[in-house]
């Protein structure tokens, strides 16, 4: 008998099984579960495109999702393989038609790895490396899979740091870079200040639970060191190594596009 919440989930979608095939995207398979609330992992298998056996139509779009629930994802993580063509046996969305996310049921895998000549240009185009050159920072790469541009670039002592911005707005986010960089050394510095002004009293009840000594905040702020910044829609996130105060964890910096910070706080 179909487990309730596997029978709920699968009621969303129509009865009708489709013959598809799909280009699956970089980072194509996830999966999560609400702790103390749902049974089964919902296992998502993103792509790019597909190809509807019914009348052989062919349909590109990023929003395309392969959705099914198990109480175990390891088959789907070992099977889905990124930037590979697959045919399954699918039912679609019943709001298929008006929805942003294209979603399908996972019925059954037809054919791994599959062979399809109206799908394979699509592929071999989407695996080319997409760039974006910067004559003063340099040259970004497209994660597809995030669909974020990301490069390395010269921080304070040489040191390299992360950079990371959303395909959607480049112009943008490379003038807000540019002014990052141009007052590196001096944002390097209030950014550190600025966390060990916020985070001091939690530093030193770390340091009490390791047996340390306590410090203050410009000993604190000597142990930072930047990894990364992220250029978002609505700000910037500054990503600093903690020198080991938290034990490993990265500190995140929110800021808004005038370097005015909004927050300091630990993760991951």
């Amino acid at each position: 008998m179909e487990d309730k919440e596997i029978k709920e989930f699968n009621s969303q979608f129509e009865d009708e099984i489709l013959d598809i095939a799909f280009i699956l995207k970089e980072y194509a398979v996830g999966a999560g579960k609400v702790p103390n609330k749902e049974k089964y992992y919902q296992v998502s298998i993103s792509a790019i495109a597909y190809k509807n056996f019914a009348d052989n139509t062919v349909v590109e779009n990023e929003n395309i999702t392969i959705q099914k629930k198990d109480d175990d994802t390891k088959y789907y993580f070992n099977t889905f393989k990124d930037k590979t063509i697959v045919r399954l046996k699918v039912r679609k969305h019943k709001d298929f038609d008006n929805a942003l996310y294209k979603r399908f049921l996972l019925v059954e895998l037809i054919e791994n790895n599959y062979e399809d000549e109206d799908l394979e240009p699509i592929l071999d185009k989407y695996v080319q490396p997409v760039y974006y050159k910067d004559e003063i920072l340099g040259t970004f790469e497209l994660d597809k899979g995030l669909n974020t541009f990301i490069n390395n670039i010269n921080w304070v002592d040489k040191k390299k740091v992360e950079v990371t911005f959303n395909n959607d707005n480049i112009e943008n986010s490379i003038q807000i870079l540019r002014k990052i960089f141009e007052d590196k050394k001096e944002l390097d510095k209030k950014v550190k200040e600025y966390i060990a002004s916020q985070l001091l009293e939690e530093a030193n009840s770390y340091n009490e639970d390791a047996d340390k000594k306590k410090i203050n905040e410009k000993q604190f702020a000597k142990l930072l060191t930047f990894e990364s910044i992220s250029i978002k829609s609505n700000g910037i996130d500054f990503y600093v190594d903690d020198g080991d105060v938290f034990w490993g964890h990265v500190i995140i910096v929110e800021s808004d596009f005038d370097f005015s910070f909004k927050d300091a706080y630990i993760a991951g």
